[in-house]
């Protein structure tokens, strides 16, 4: 399995046939001592590439009925201007994949994704830039459309691609996660109009109760400032009166707003993110 030579030595050495019979073996012998335990592979770099290990390996494992749960699958884009929505647009050719070779139910996982792989340490391309952590936030708005069953992260720890400072310092993409992972406390998707593909992405939720709104909005590697105004319709509570707080990443620190208050049904506000930058803004009815 080739995957930049230049960089790291190929992660499989032997041939593509002695990979299918060692990963069939491996299924069986693990289906056969738990029927619920889940199997798959092959955590396949270059996922875009047809190759040995993506054609061949499904029509391999659909010919002798070989368990196949996951489909798993890493992506980094070695360039210096990575496209988060490319994410999508391969996800939707892994899944046109696995339903074409009958792997309908078959889960498609990335399972190792940033930005590059190669990713240095400072600059455009860095681990605090706030390019990095825009480029994050809007993959994982887009994620929330696509059809990739589980996307996980390279890496989160306090590594060289990780989310924090070998100090334990956040890293700007550590407070993006923090936005992301307080999202699942409104679960409830709200409709948003005015995104596009290539990086101006937005993220809206409310509690189960109705007492709470989120909304994330992302503005990635724009070639201007992204001026724009937040317009939120038919808040749940109605006319009473609610709190807004304002959370803002950027090349500055991270910084949060004092909160305001405010009335009624509507919410409306003029902001304007730079070239790379992430909002998030919080409205709570007030009891």
């Amino acid at each position: 399995m080739e995957w930049a030579p230049n960089f790291i030595r190929p992660f499989w050495t032997g041939t593509p046939g002695q990979f299918y019979e060692l990963y069939e073996h491996v299924a069986r012998a693990i289906k056969g001592y738990d029927a619920n335990l889940r199997v798959g592979g092959p955590a396949k770099a270059r996922p875009e590439l047809a190759d040995p290990y993506r054609e061949e390996f499904l029509r391999y494992c659909a010919g002798r009925k070989v368990p196949l749960d996951f489909y798993s699958w890493h992506l980094y884009q070695n360039t210096s201007s990575p496209q988060p929505y490319l994410f999508i647009l391969t996800g939707r050719s892994i899944r046109a994949l696995l339903d074409k070779y009958g792997f309908n139910t078959t889960e498609s996982i990335l399972s190792e994704w940033n930005m590059t792989a190669g990713m240095a340490s400072s600059g455009a391309l860095g681990q605090n830039a706030m390019k990095n952590a825009a480029f994050i936030s809007a993959a994982m708005t887009y994620f929330q459309d696509g059809p990739i069953d589980r996307a996980l992260f390279y890496r989160g720890d306090p590594t060289v691609m990780g989310l924090f400072e070998f100090s334990g310092q956040y890293r700007n993409k550590a407070y993006v996660f923090k936005f992301f992972g307080e999202m699942q406390n409104t679960p409830q998707r709200l409709a948003v109009s005015g995104v596009d593909k290539d990086g101006f992405a937005v993220l809206a939720g409310k509690s189960a109760d109705g007492g709470v709104v989120r909304v994330i909005i992302t503005q990635y590697n724009g070639s201007t400032p992204a001026e724009y105004k937040l317009t939120v319709l038919h808040l749940p509570w109605g006319e009473d009166d609610f709190e807004i707080r304002r959370y803002t990443i950027s090349e500055g620190p991270f910084s949060v707003t004092e909160p305001q208050m405010a009335r009624g049904g509507k919410f409306e506000v003029n902001g304007r993110l730079p070239v790379n930058g992430v909002e998030m803004f919080v409205l709570q009815k007030q009891l």
